[in-house]
């Protein structure tokens, strides 16, 4: 059943970023291309996906209220260190429909086929990565790309 859940939700974030479009800002297009497809985290019984696509994004996140989607634009810098990365909210329910308009400042880490992302919810960015992965003052998660 979670199998089949996961399934639905990877389709529906897929086809919800297909909607929202393909185009490019004028970041370094290398690091839009490699943070291309389908991410995945199951942690503590919760599944978290985010789709890029280009500088678009949407996202599926289980927390304890309920499921969460967001959909928007990213923008990013990896000359920084850790690379930054911010997310603008254009759509969202649940949780997420309190986000439309706003920016979160992040920070990501990219090798391979392992994304990491971290997100204060202080408003302020990370200045580095949590110890572990955890979804409580940090959401800081370790996703894995879904092939």
């Amino acid at each position: 059943m979670k199998a089949a859940v996961s399934t639905l939700c990877v389709a529906a974030a897929t086809g919800v970023l297909l909607l929202v479009g393909t185009a490019l800002g004028g970041e370094r297009k290398s690091d839009f291309v490699d943070l291309k497809g389908t991410w995945i985290r199951v942690l503590n019984d919760k599944t978290y996906i985010v789709t890029f696509n280009g500088n678009k994004f949407a996202t599926i996140f289980e927390f304890a209220e309920g499921t969460t989607t967001t959909s928007g634009t990213i923008s990013i810098d990896p000359s920084k260190k850790p690379n930054r990365m911010e997310w603008k909210f254009a759509a969202g329910t649940g949780r997420g429909e309190k986000l439309k308009g706003t920016t979160a400042e992040t920070i990501y880490q990219l090798e391979g086929d392992t994304f990491r992302f971290c997100v204060s919810r202080q408003q302020r960015r990370p200045e580095v990565f949590p110890e572990k992965e955890r979804v409580d003052e940090y959401i800081y998660l370790v996703f894995k790309r879904v092939k």
